[in-house]
């Protein structure tokens, strides 16, 4: 991919950054349903592609908290957008060259853009996939490369990430079975932002999952892929990504809004609390130290409190010049 195409982002403040991953899901999802009709379907991706990288360098955990908190015009849209966010920021913190980075973006955004519809019916099914569904998503590895080669995609990394993001390391994926040797970092890193994200945003009738679960059932997984690259994602991100909702040991509820700090345990991220041990919510959310005995993490709450009724995204907002929230 030669440019960055790219949705106008200006420098912004973190709580815009989730706003502009919906507005990004919304471009998505206009280039899907328009396809090539109008020859634009590779310039509408690469528009999406610059966006996701401006948002990330706008604010990486705001993005990150996106993947809990950001859900629109279906699952495959939504999906792809959090997994281009989560390869992203991924490999900007790898120091990956920015035209390396903006392939892999564009593949995790398009790898199924020839399975739409039928992945947002299987979303919202709570059992096993039926042999109806398991023919179609068996092709649409090759028939998304088909259809990006006709809109006129030569990027092989673009490309060969299309097609091979269901291939596993150990030769058990699909549609070829291939194995390590055939499958190119970029490749293995889409196939586990894949995995990962749907765990963490959870899919329709599965809810999300954060915390050791959401560690034990994606290493489980990523062993498949690449186990090396799957610790190292665990550890970068923390056992709480950006965006979930805990309660302490104290009894407050709070936000994680950021990874944990350099040095610090992948179990104590950076958080705001939003209601108090007594159940009153705060105007103005304080940092909490979750390395502290009384504000370690004990319980993964799937969704914030009913009674919190603040957007979301405040609090990823910057201090104002008199120290209020803005």
């Amino acid at each position: 991919m030669d440019s960055g195409g790219g949705i106008a982002v200006s420098v912004m403040a973190g709580e815009a950054v989730l706003s502009g991953v919906g507005a990004l899901m919304t471009e998505l999802s206009v280039a899907f349903r328009l396809g090539n009709r109008k020859g634009d379907l590779a310039a509408r991706i690469e528009r999406v592609v610059g966006g996701i990288e401006a948002l990330v360098r706008a604010d990486i955990d705001a993005a990150l908290a996106a993947i809990v908190h950001v859900h629109k015009h279906g699952y495959v849209v939504s999906h792809s957008v959090h997994a281009a966010l989560l390869v992203e920021a991924l490999g900007q913190s790898l120091r990956w060259t920015v035209p390396r980075r903006r392939s892999v973006v564009a593949g995790a955004l398009t790898m199924n853009v020839a399975a739409r519809e039928v992945q947002d019916e299987l979303a919202e099914m709570p059992g096993e996939v039926d042999a109806r569904y398991w023919a179609w998503l068996l092709r649409h590895p090759k028939e998304g490369v088909r259809r990006l080669r006709e809109a006129g995609v030569r990027d092989g990394l673009w490309l060969g990430i299309v097609a091979r993001h269901h291939e596993r390391a150990d030769g058990s994926g699909y549609p070829a079975g291939l194995r390590r040797a055939d499958l190119q970092a970029e490749v293995r890193a889409v196939a586990l932002a894949d995995l990962y994200c749907a765990l963490a945003s959870g899919r329709g009738a599965r809810p999300r999952v954060a915390g050791e679960e959401l560690r034990e059932r994606f290493l489980e997984r990523a062993v498949a892929v690449d186990g090396a690259l799957g610790q190292f994602l665990v550890r970068w991100i923390g056992l709480y990504p950006p965006g979930t909702c805990v309660d302490l040991a104290d009894g407050e509820t709070v936000v994680v809004v950021r990874r944990p700090a350099k040095g610090a345990p992948a179990h104590c991220p950076r958080v705001r609390a939003i209601r108090s041990a007594r159940g009153e919510y705060l105007a103005d959310p304080p940092w909490r130290d979750t390395q502290e005995e009384s504000k370690r993490i004990v319980r993964v709450l799937h969704a914030l409190p009913p009674g919190f009724s603040d957007p979301v995204e405040r609090l990823w907002a910057p201090p104002a010049a008199d120290g209020t929230r803005r």
